[in-house]
């Protein structure tokens, strides 16, 4: 799961009331509900042979796997981190793969076997961000393109004769779909402690495609007649991919809090109390980043006391802050001698 520490890098905007960010999110393919992805495959042909058609047709069904590679464009209620909405959306990698899968064309004088194996692709946005309103997005403005793997076929009967075994190789003649659908993306809050806010995005996008097999035509020799003759076949595919990714989205910690528990309390004086003078980090006390616990610290969380972050409860205790200040001024004493 993906961890994002909020900061100058990911804030796009930053006021009291809304916060607009953009975070990069791992969104992968699962297998439930099983009416997603998975695609649905078929394969059909016509062969003409002496002004007689024959068609047939056949399918199977490829399961996908594999993971998408996005950054979400949101906007997060500071007060309650609820994203109150999605509004761009951008590909930046990852892979598709499909089981093999294999159809047989039977045109009654002779059959055709055609199998694929390999099947991967990779997701692209052009000219980024994308926009997403009310959970939408314009599937077309996005790409998914098949440019792994193969399709392979071959023939018996008499078809053989007019078709001869071939492959078509998507790393030579990859398939990049234009799909004139609408996807959704949907982000919802599901855990909040203190700092850390983790949220689920789920994405569904449509997925169609069409590949031609072979489209051949000439003339072949029966009982010493020529008779003409032409052949093709296509396979296509649709289903909707569906994918699921969480991440969490870290806040900067109030000033003086050391332990991340959401105030500037006992606790953390203590941990200041305890570092007195040494090098250490923000949880040691460290707070204005000087690598050294010192007075300048102890102002810092003198000047924080009982603050909270969004709601935590703070409980007074002013004798704790008594101690507090009486390190504080020890330091600034000794700071002074040292001068």
């Amino acid at each position: 799961m993906k961890k994002l520490v909020l900061g100058f890098a990911c804030l796009l905007v930053l006021t009291p009331s809304a916060w607009a960010i953009e975070v990069p999110v791992q969104l992968d393919l699962i297998d439930q509900p099983s009416e997603f992805n998975l695609a649905d495959l078929t394969a059909t042909g016509i062969v003409t042979l002496g002004g007689v058609e024959y068609e047939a047709s056949d399918t199977d069904t490829a399961v996908a796997t594999g993971n998408m590679l996005t950054n979400l464009t949101l906007t997060i209620d500071p007060s309650t981190r609820q994203v109150t909405d999605v509004s761009g959306l951008e590909f930046t990698g990852g892979l598709i793969e499909f089981s093999n899968v294999a159809m047989s064309l039977d045109f009654v004088i002779g059959t055709v076997e055609a199998s694929s194996s390999g099947l991967q692709g990779t997701f692209d946005t052009p000219n980024p961000p994308k926009p997403v309103v009310n959970d939408v997005f314009q599937a077309i403005d996005h790409e998914v393109t098949l440019n792994q793997g193969q399709f392979d076929y071959h023939a018996t009967g008499q078809v053989e004769g007019l078709v001869p075994a071939g492959s078509i190789d998507l790393s030579d003649e990859p398939i990049t779909p234009e799909i004139d659908q609408p996807g959704t993306l949907t982000v919802a809050l599901k855990n909040v402690d203190v700092y850390d806010a983790t949220y689920e995005a789920i994405l569904t996008l449509p997925l169609e495609f069409e590949q031609e097999i072979f489209n051949d035509s000439g003339t072949t020799i029966i009982f010493g007649f020529p008779v003409a003759w032409t052949a093709v076949a296509t396979v296509s595919g649709s289903g909707t991919l569906r994918s699921v990714g969480q991440f969490t989205i870290t806040s900067p910690a109030i000033p003086g809090d050391a332990t991340k528990d959401g105030v500037v309390d006992a606790l953390d004086a203590r941990r200041l109390a305890e570092n007195w003078l040494k090098a250490a980090d923000w949880e040691g006390g460290d707070f204005n980043g000087d690598d050294i616990v010192d007075d300048l610290d102890a102002s810092i969380l003198a000047a924080n006391w009982n603050n909270t972050f969004e709601g935590v409860a703070a409980v007074p205790e002013p004798s704790s802050l008594a101690g507090l200040i009486a390190l504080l001024a020890t330091g600034l004493w000794l700071r002074a001698r040292r001068k």
